[in-house]
């Protein structure tokens, strides 16, 4: 395999997740999108508050048809949450109070901790099982086994029914003329023909951020090809990606989100590169 003219590196030995090109730290593909903010206002108060009063339950959805048992079941939950505050309220000093409140305002950075490091462990283990796929199949899907974890297991019903191939799997990529890199999770080609990026994710829901995301990869993809961690060519695609794929393993039902807009959307990544460089400007 060919060696790229310029020397893209990837440094992650005390985990600093750092692009480089020619020694010169590029910005974080995802970090890029980072400027696109994800409608999770209402999610963070809710767990500041559950915090506070354990039971608490937010206000039904009244767009949705609620039976007489789901509405006085929910309403014993709110209840109990008032009754747990009060009761927290009466029996603390005030020091008590005051980390309590504490504990309130964190509630929302620790779960995200708590996701991430169930998103690293998720990833680890989808990598492995697109890369067995890869390795030893010629990049044929294979089915779940016993013992497989919920992720892996979803992905390989899926994947075996709708793609064809796996072509790569945590491969590295960069855009000179973006001056970004990243590590695009999964390319496959499915059984139609068409070649998607696929994200996997932790979240309950496909955010549009995360599919600027995959544009982004698509276009260092498309620029300078797969590349490993020392910035050894591996794979150059011969046709444009067509498709991008958001399997948010948060949901209740997890199916992948698809989006087919790709021109849309790498102009999207391009503005919240030019958005993320202004907002970063050194003054």
């Amino acid at each position: 395999m060919n060696i790229n003219p310029r020397q893209y590196r990837y440094y992650d030995d005390v985990g600093q997740h750092l692009h480089t090109l020619d020694g010169k730290p590029l910005i974080g593909t995802s970090t890029a999108t980072k400027v696109i903010s994800k409608p999770l206002t209402w999610w963070a108060s809710g767990l500041a508050v559950k915090a506070l009063a354990p039971g608490w339950e937010k206000p039904l959805d009244k767009r949705k048809k609620w039976t007489v048992e789901e509405i006085e079941k929910h309403q014993a939950s709110r209840k109990s949450g008032v009754e747990a505050i009060k009761h927290r309220i009466l029996n603390s000093s005030d020091n008590e109070i005051v980390s309590l409140l504490d504990k309130a305002y964190r509630a929302h950075t620790e779960t995200l901790k708590e996701a991430a490091e169930e998103g690293t462990d998720m990833h680890a283990e989808l990598e492995g099982y697109v890369k067995l796929c890869i390795e030893n199949y010629k990049g044929t899907p294979q089915p779940g086994l016993v013992g497989d974890s919920k992720p892996v297991y979803i992905s390989s019903e899926w994947a075996t029914a709708n793609v064809k191939r796996f072509l790569a799997s945590e491969g590295h990529c960069y855009s000179e003329r973006l001056w970004t890199g990243g590590i695009t999770d999964c390319i496959a080609e499915l059984k139609d023909g068409k070649l998607i990026i696929i994200d996997f994710k932790s979240s309950r829901e496909a955010y549009i951020s995360q599919f600027i995301q995959a544009a982004g990869y698509d276009i260092e993809v498309a620029e300078n090809g797969i590349l490993d961690a020392n910035g050894k060519l591996l794979l150059k695609l011969e046709r444009p990606i067509e498709g991008y794929a958001i399997f948010p393993f948060g949901a209740v039902e997890v199916e992948p989100q698809f989006r087919h807009d790709t021109e849309a959307l790498r102009k999207g990544f391009e503005a919240a590169v030019a958005l993320h460089q202004l907002i970063n400007v050194e003054n």
